[in-house]
């Protein structure tokens, strides 16, 4: 499969203007909703050469983040749409048909390649031969160890994944992994039992503005590390981290911040690029949309970068103009453009 074929869609998506549907795309080639349909390529398809594209982008890199999340696809009218269920959304404060899905990007703090897409349900689904959620989590995080064997992975999640189980396989697998913690979790320190915030020890004193300690969680040995925040109103806070290497307090609070990245795709893919927009009734359908629109967050990443944009807004308002004979044509040659943008 060439990468010029399986970006025709996301290439689409780029320059399409309103709703990312079969019709309204179809409107900005001058061609059926059938043409579109067919050039939108299967879900492994298009991960499989995004990955590719990740290891390309980050050949240079000696060390990269996987940094993994999950967000909510909206489908208020997908009572038809296979596989949508009632999710709760915490923007509305109520359940609403949704997919849930779960992704990952590599990123290095400032770029982030999309690495994998899947939805995930919760463990009462689990008789309909569905992964469930621990078990996509791992298996991501060992396909990134294969593409990216020749440099140093850190995993980074949010406090959503700081479970027992996650955590003790990380340390059994190796890997190293920093993630959010509630200040109210109980660790043991020092031989007592106590939750994070009591841990006086834990308190970034004087001009520091982290610290790290080791701690024992359910017979883990883990190091927790807590950041102090000040607002630019003066308020402070202190957010904790649980990892399972040994770094320097700054070194754990930059690693974390790098996850960022993952939420910034996020945004722009729902607001600009359509991640929520298909109106198939298929499932299938419905997740190969969205490895295309996370595909084409990747060439925006590329265009990024090669042009030294600030933003992936920035790349996409720069593509839009072009007109679709012009890109096709560009796209013919794709796989030579990427080499110049990694250049």
């Amino acid at each position: 499969m060439q990468l010029s074929t399986v970006s025709e869609y996301p290439n689409l998506i780029i320059l399409s203007n309103g709703k990312k549907s079969f019709k309204n795309m179809s409107n900005t080639v001058a061609k059926s909703e059938k043409y579109v349909a067919n050039i939108l390529h299967d879900s492994t398809e298009t991960i499989k050469e995004m990955r590719k594209m990740a290891v390309k982008f980050f050949k240079n890199s000696n060390e990269v983040i996987l940094a993994i999340d999950e967000s909510l696809l909206r489908k208020p009218f997908s009572k038809a749409i296979h596989g949508a269920i009632k999710n709760f959304d915490q923007k509305i404060g109520r359940e609403i048909m949704s997919f849930k899905l779960l992704a990952s990007v590599i990123t290095n703090g400032k770029y982030a390649m999309p690495f994998s897409a899947e939805y995930t349900y919760p463990k009462a689904l689990a008789s309909d031969g569905i992964e469930l959620k621990n078990d996509q989590f791992k298996n991501i995080i060992l396909e990134a160890r294969k593409y990216f064997a020749h440099l140093r992975l850190i995993i980074c999640a949010d406090g959503a994944f700081a479970t027992q189980f996650l955590l003790r396989w990380l340390l059994e697998q190796n890997f190293a992994a920093e993630m959010r913690m509630h200040r109210n979790r109980k660790v043991l320190y020092k031989g007592q039992e106590s939750k994070l915030s009591d841990i006086k020890e834990l308190h970034p004193k004087g001009r520091h503005k982290s610290k790290t300690i080791r701690v024992e969680w359910h017979e883990m040995s883990l190091y927790i590390t807590s950041n102090r925040r000040i607002d630019k109103h003066g308020n402070e806070t202190i957010v904790y981290q649980v990892s399972t290497y040994k770094a320097k307090p700054s070194k754990h609070v930059s690693v974390y911040k790098k996850r960022w990245p993952i939420e910034k795709m996020f945004r722009t893919t729902k607001q600009h690029l359509g991640l929520q927009e298909c109106f198939s009734k298929k499932k299938v359908t419905q997740l190969n949309h969205v490895a295309a629109v996370l595909f084409s967050y990747a060439m925006l990443q590329i265009e990024q970068r090669k042009n030294h944009f600030k933003t992936p807004e920035e790349a996409l308002r720069s593509l839009k103009p072009k007109k679709w004979p012009i890109q096709k044509r560009r796209i013919s040659r794709l796989d030579q453009i990427f080499e110049i943008g990694m250049a």
